[in-house]
């Protein structure tokens, strides 16, 4: 009996905590849309006002961040999203069904001007650039992608990479810059 009135009661303190996530997330950014069965750490920062979307059955672990900014995200289903983790949403960003962030990953899709040289870099606009992450992808930790790239299915991105350029599907890439180092078909 006691078993039972355990299992019942972590089942209630689990929805009670999923509730309070929830609204959290719900009173940080009125415009988030959460898929059924997400897994979102109490820490996670939804900024802004902006749309965030994120797909059924995600994950998203402690202290990421995600600020659409003027722009929106978009992540879709079964999509992890690791600890640490920046999504700069200026420009946008769209993230696939089964994507794999690792910890310490950031994604931006605005950059700073700086052509000219009689005003401050500060005082130049952005430059904005949708980034878009296919399906199937897997981005290790350390990871930097920049404005406008385009990631293809099924791409892993090894730990480090700074992806400053478009990933054609199914490669493995590395490095700084990143660069093709294999091909998985």
């Amino acid at each position: 009996m006691k078993k039972l009135i355990g299992k019942i009661m972590r089942s209630i303190v689990r929805k009670i905590i999923s509730w309070l996530v929830y609204l959290k997330v719900k009173i940080s950014n009125p415009a988030t849309i959460l898929g059924k069965g997400c897994r979102i750490n109490w820490t996670v920062s939804f900024c802004g006002t902006k749309p965030i979307t994120i797909g059924r059955q995600c994950s998203l672990r402690n202290y990421a961040v995600l600020s659409p900014g003027h722009g929106s995200i978009s992540i879709g289903n079964n999509s992890a999203i690791g600890a640490f983790n920046y999504f700069d949403g200026n420009g946008g960003i769209e993230v696939g069904n089964d994507v794999r962030f690792g910890p310490h990953c950031a994604v931006y899709s605005a950059n700073h001007t700086f052509a000219d040289i009689d005003h401050t870099i500060a005082s130049q606009p952005l430059d904005y650039a949708k980034v878009i992450i296919e399906d199937d992808v897997w981005v290790g930790s350390h990871s930097v992608i920049l404005a406008g790239v385009r990631i293809g299915t099924g791409t892993v991105i090894s730990a480090g990479s700074i992806v400053t350029k478009d990933v054609e599907p199914y490669c493995v890439v590395a490095g700084v810059p990143a660069k093709v180092i294999k091909r998985r078909k």
